[in-house]
């Protein structure tokens, strides 16, 4: 008996599929997700979706990359992320999470189970309430720069390098000038020309970066909402869908989490948390190069935006393109920092 999707959400709503003590249930829907906060756990269901490069549209897809998600975390968030946990269908047609002591159970799905972190104490609410403490961007830029040192280098020429990031901005550009989306702002071709005019020109310094080991495996998704000030500070949510994503320059990682700092208003949090890391990691790569890396980092949040317009309401539209437009300030500002503007 297959078990469709609308049956495993209602169950895994349900206080009662978590056992005793569990009260109530929290539910969030993310771009690629259903989050299940009850009590002190938080399960995570992966919708099944197939959009390149994400493709959950397999059960057996969907438990590989919970298998990578708790692997790839432990780096930056140890102790959080527990482990895989089936969803199973019992010989009485009855949904039971974490298994089943009857082997003719069918699993009809796989769910990351993690310990549930105090929403107060992520970056992007304390920035929200202005509640950061004076310590916190020292503590980041000091953690991802001993991430970093410990990462695995990614072999990769200059050339290949400037390539991928090439491909990556026009990607980003395309989707942002197609008019399914009606965005229809002149500013994606000014700031697309100007990266490409640096990619050209700057041939040197990305060679030094890739000569100096800075091209790593990273976090791949460095945003505030997934920074914990908590002692030792955890930083969670390590993009595992896409090892290519997660091949990066670490400064551009920096440059990422800047731009969001930016976004939420609090610019400085950013730059304290680079200037960190920067003297932990000793990188003086110069500031055009962060600029660099933060404009295109904007062309790539402004489409993502424009991609939730394929998931929402038409209620929710004017939010994204708003959004969208707020990612492409940033980026032009940014590209104009960078020299190549």
């Amino acid at each position: 008996m297959d078990t469709s999707l609308e049956e495993k959400l209602v169950f895994l709503s349900q206080a009662s599929a978590y056992g005793r003590g569990v009260v109530d249930v929290e539910v969030i829907e993310t771009h690629l997700s259903w989050v299940f906060l009850a009590g002190d756990s938080v399960y995570k269901l992966k919708k099944p979706v197939f959009r390149p490069p994400v493709d959950f549209s397999s059960l057996a897809a969907r438990r590989i990359h919970c298998e990578a998600e708790v692997r790839l975390n432990q780096g930056l968030a140890p102790g959080v992320y527990l482990g895989v946990v089936p969803l199973v269908r019992t010989p009485g047609g009855t949904l039971q999470l974490n298994g089943s002591d009857d082997r003719s159970a069918v699993v009809t799905e796989w769910l990351v189970h993690m310990r549930r972190l105090h929403r107060a104490a992520m970056l992007d609410a304390a920035i929200a309430t202005g509640s950061i403490p004076e310590s916190a961007p020292e503590a980041i830029g000091r953690r991802l720069a001993e991430f970093y040192r410990s990462a695995r280098v990614i072999a990769v020429t200059g050339s290949e390098y400037r390539e991928r990031l090439a491909s990556q901005i026009h990607d980003s550009a395309s989707v942002l000038m197609d008019p399914t989306f009606a965005l229809r702002d002149p500013r994606v071709r000014g700031i697309l020309s100007a990266l490409r005019r640096f990619l050209d020109r700057e041939t040197a310094l990305f060679e030094e970066r890739v000569h100096s080991h800075r091209i790593v495996e990273g976090h791949g998704d460095l945003k505030p909402e997934h920074v914990y000030l908590s002692d030792p500070l955890l930083i969670i949510d390590c993009l595992e869908f896409s090892t290519a994503l997660r091949e990066l320059d670490s400064l551009d990682e920096l440059a990422y989490l800047g731009l969001e700092c930016s976004r939420l208003g609090a610019t400085s949090v950013g730059e304290r948390a680079l200037q960190a890391y920067r003297s932990f990691a000793q990188d003086n790569a110069p500031g055009r190069l962060v600029s660099f890396y933060r404009a295109a980092r904007g062309l790539l949040r402004a489409k993502l935006c424009l991609w939730h317009l394929l998931d929402c309401p038409v209620t929710g539209f004017d939010h994204w393109r708003i959004r969208a437009r707020q990612y492409l300030d940033l980026a032009e500002a940014a590209a104009q920092d960078c020299g190549a503007g």
